[in-house]
């Protein structure tokens, strides 16, 4: 189950509804994971005994232990970090962002589980609304009964404490759920205690709330959220020289030192800055839209027959002609090499054919940067156009066809690194990317 994934939703009642889901869902896969001991054994840790699954009558009946126990183990999630003991199984549940601590031998004589979902910077509704809607997406849970919910704080961040009980086949386990929000991140700890009473994990999870703590970073360029949103804005714009300013207005006001991130951005919008200069970038404010084409080469014509360019941060092509004749295309072939071809199939209504000044088929469709660079470095690259009863037209890419290949590749490089600088950057305090 993909709990944590991207998720773009642009209104509070959309935003609702993929809190509940993932609530709803993730309560379910808490449940089937945890009880059968699903996933790996998290690196670093001796890999546990095999655990025999989870019966209504267990063999035999741990004593569980009076206190709580040492919390020395730290574990990094996202920008928060928590600590629970270092003897309990700790397992990773396979392709999800769910962690589970065990402290018995048995899965179901209790654990806990701690799960994030991202949402990618997304938000736009105010955080109290979407915990209401973390709350209401655990009462909507048909096992789930006795629910009482309290607002608090976690580690200063706005919080919300759930109590209820959760019907098995096992019997009725009590939950204590804290769910809340952090930098884009939904964050849901919960300490599930078997029918049997066993509430070691009740016991100790208070302490592990309690050692939730917020990562800072050190100071950066790269540390103000604001800046960090106005450098990918600026970058999928191509304004590169708004990038240059902003960078040299922090070094005048911080004088940072020389380990800031700031001197990579001087030199990346200078590289992009020359990518540029291949370029034509025309905007449009009312759709709010920012489109480069490589110099000269913006619309099919009847010697151009392939145009690439950027929307943003995404990379498309353009791939059509003017004729005398029909091909009804549905596929495009350009050969690179000997028996290297980059590939492109359209349905036959995503192809626009027009009788204006000539015959025209033009489609559109997004373009692999990986591909963009085989065309670049093919010595004579030739396309053809396949299109019913066999029908073909081959045409060999001119030089302005080539040159805007290779501007669009530049520029698509430049841009794409000063996102993945931000991203690594990010990733490494344990921040939420964004695209």
């Amino acid at each position: 189950m993909g709990v944590q994934g991207a998720v773009f939703i642009s209104d509070f009642k959309g935003w609702v509804k993929v809190i509940k889901k993932f609530l709803i869902v993730l309560l379910c896969a808490l449940l089937c994971c945890s009880l059968a001991g699903c996933g790996q054994p998290s690196s670093g840790q001796a890999t546990p005994p095999e655990v025999p699954e989870a019966s209504a009558e267990p063999t035999s009946t741990p004593t569980p232990a009076p206190t709580a126990q040492t919390l020395d183990k730290e574990v990094k999630l996202g920008q928060l970090t928590y600590s629970v003991p270092s003897s309990w199984r700790e397992v990773q549940a396979d392709n999800t962002s769910m962690t589970f601590y065990y402290p018995y031998e048995e899965n179901a004589d209790g654990y806990i589980a701690v799960a994030t979902q991202s949402m990618d910077g997304q938000m736009t509704e105010s955080e109290e609304n979407l915990l209401n809607a973390f709350v209401e997406g655990i009462q909507e849970s048909e096992n789930v009964s006795n629910f009482s919910s309290e607002k608090m704080t976690v580690a200063g961040i706005n919080a919300i404490k759930s109590d209820f009980e959760m019907s098995l086949d096992q019997g009725v386990y009590s939950v204590v759920s804290y769910s809340f929000i952090e930098d884009s991140k939904c964050y849901l700890f919960s300490a599930y205690t078997s029918p049997e009473g066993l509430d070691e994990p009740s016991v100790t999870f208070s302490g592990i709330i309690d050692s939730i703590s917020i990562i800072v970073p050190e100071d950066d360029f790269l540390k103000d959220k604001e800046t960090r949103n106005q450098l990918f804005s600026m970058a999928n714009s191509y304004n590169f020289s708004g990038i240059t300013d902003l960078a040299n207005s922090y070094i005048e006001t911080n004088s940072p030192a020389e380990t800031d991130t700031v001197y990579q951005f001087i030199t990346l919008a200078e590289q992009a800055n020359a990518a540029l200069e291949g370029c034509s970038v025309e905007s449009d404010e009312f759709d709010d839209t920012v489109v480069a084409y490589g110099n000269g080469v913006e619309k099919i014509t009847g010697d151009t027959n392939i145009v690439p360019y950027l929307e943003g941060y995404s990379l498309k092509v353009k791939l059509g002609f003017y004729a005398s004749d029909w091909i009804f295309f549905e596929d495009v072939k350009i050969k690179v090499g000997e028996d290297d071809y980059v590939s492109f199939y359209f349905d036959y209504f995503n192809v626009d054919r027009e009788v204006d000044n000539g015959i025209s088929e033009i489609a559109t469709t997004r373009l692999e940067e990986d591909d963009l660079a085989k065309i670049v470095n093919a010595e004579a690259p030739v396309m053809r156009f396949l299109g019913k009863d066999e029908k073909t037209r081959d045409h060999e890419l001119t030089q302005e066809e080539m040159a805007a290949c290779s501007a669009i590749l530049n520029l698509s490089t430049a841009r794409k690194n000063i996102t993945d600088t931000i991203n690594a950057w990010m990733d490494e305090n344990g921040i939420s990317k964004i695209s």
